[in-house]
């Protein structure tokens, strides 16, 4: 009858299973195992380097954020309606920077979308740590689609081509990046 406020926590993943795990609001769930899909709930995060054999839902409000700073989450699909948390700290994928791979390469859809019905609800926020400062022209592939279908949808505010600023970088967005169907970050100064 009245409001339920979920206990703060923090749930490891390990393992191998074929759950489909739910992250529930003031939730912060680890995956380092393999789990057949992860729904994120408003006020939730999903966290590490784990596989998704199925599905990862963010939901408006949700958060992911991929590694352990930093790091990759490997998805079969990837449906991202809230924010996506990008830490830059090198130059390499899954060990400089995070990088979410959408691994299914055979679907004849679009196995990574970032809006809902139409409308841009996902946030992509990046941070830089370590020091780490980039050059001009390096790229950042954020998303690895490594699919064949073009990523639907685009981040809130930041349409193809967008340039935005992080701590004095001036970064660039393409959703057509790598091997055409990539989100990736190209520094511009």
């Amino acid at each position: 009858s009245g409001a339920q406020t979920n206990p703060v926590k923090t749930t490891q993943l390990d393992g191998t299973t074929t759950d489909y795990v739910t992250v529930v609001p003031n939730e912060t769930a680890v995956l380092n195992g393999q789990r057949q899909g992860v729904s994120v709930l408003s006020g939730g995060t999903l966290k590490g380097t784990g596989t998704l054999t199925g599905s990862l839902w963010v939901s408006n409000g949700g958060h992911v954020a991929p590694g352990n700073s930093p790091g990759c989450l490997s998805v079969d699909t990837l449906n991202i309606q809230g924010e996506y948390q990008f830490e830059l700290g090198g130059a390499d994928p899954c060990s400089g920077y995070d990088q979410i791979k959408g691994t299914n390469k055979t679907a004849t859809y679009s196995t990574v979308t970032l809006d809902q019905n139409g409308v841009s609800t996902s946030v992509l926020t990046t941070s830089r740590y370590s020091g780490y400062t980039p050059k001009q022209g390096q790229t950042f592939t954020i998303i690895d689609n490594q699919g064949t279908q073009a990523v639907l949808g685009v981040f809130t505010n930041l349409p193809e081509g967008a340039t935005f600023t992080q701590n004095g970088v001036v970064f660039k967005i393409t959703y057509k990046g790598g091997d055409g169907n990539d989100v990736v970050l190209t520094v511009q100064n």
